[in-house]
């Protein structure tokens, strides 16, 4: 049995959250100036027989020193490469700017399903002009998205580190222009909260749009972008349902 919440072997692009001999792999996408480590938390509520894969984008963690990519593409291009062969049935879940990285994996493999959480269809992105934002501003947007632990927001260090990755991703998200009728074979379950202002209700729904199985989408009240740190029993249940969809063909 390997250990858990460890790096693949010549494999920078992903991290091993939990390794399981069941029949799914659950592979899950951090959210702009996200990393690997903000699934350990969802990896420990799955089921002890799910293997939990994170995806760590350049600029962060054991990625530091490298550059990051301005591309939701490109990003999707290295990770599909990456993800390591395996007869697991793959389920996708990406929060944020994951989502819209989650959904071109999901059109360059074969896929179980795909959850994606807390962001607009792609046909519907607004370019918000964070990546414009000078620092002050930017630190401003993100602490009121509530996207910043305040271990991070006090240290001025952390700080200045972060802002260029943030920046990044910002530019990879904010340039995101997929053709508008790009769909995925699987069926997409869409979850938000109820006063996420980055992700209204009238814009997630038209995710239905960009598949050619079913949709669902699932509200959680009370919650903002981050709504799932506060609902992580539901949307650990909702990865659950995820696994007896039915199968791809």
């Amino acid at each position: 049995m390997r250990r858990t919440d460890e790096l693949l072997p010549g494999n920078p692009w992903l991290r091993r959250l939990r390794d399981g001999s069941g029949a799914t792999r659950v592979i899950c996408f951090p959210h702009a100036g996200g990393s690997a480590s903000y699934f350990r938390r969802l990896a420990k509520m799955l089921p002890v027989d799910t293997e939990v894969l994170a995806v760590q984008y350049p600029g962060r963690g054991n990625r530091l020193r490298e550059r990051p990519i301005e591309s939701v593409p490109l990003l999707a291009e290295g990770i599909a490469s990456a993800l390591p062969a395996s007869d697991k049935q793959d389920v996708l879940f990406g929060h944020s700017l994951g989502g819209h990285i989650a959904f071109e994996v999901a059109q360059r493999l074969p896929v179980r399903k795909l959850v994606v959480s807390g962001i607009v269809a792609p046909s519907k992105v607004v370019d918000l002009g964070y990546r414009l934002l000078n620092e002050a501003e930017g630190i401003e947007r993100i602490a009121a998205l509530g996207g910043l632990p305040p271990e991070i927001l006090n240290d001025p260090s952390a700080l200045s580190a972060l802002l260029p990755v943030l920046r990044s991703d910002f530019t990879a998200g904010e340039t995101y222009t997929p053709p508008p009728d790009a769909t995925v074979g699987c069926d997409i379950t869409a979850l938000i909260g109820d006063h996420d202002v980055l992700a209204p209700k009238e814009r997630v729904s038209s995710w239905r749009e960009h598949t050619r199985g079913n949709f669902d989408l699932q509200i959680f009240r009370g919650g903002g972008h981050f709504y799932l740190e506060d609902h992580i029993d539901e949307v650990s249940a909702c990865l659950v349902q995820a696994f007896n969809a039915s199968p791809i063909v």
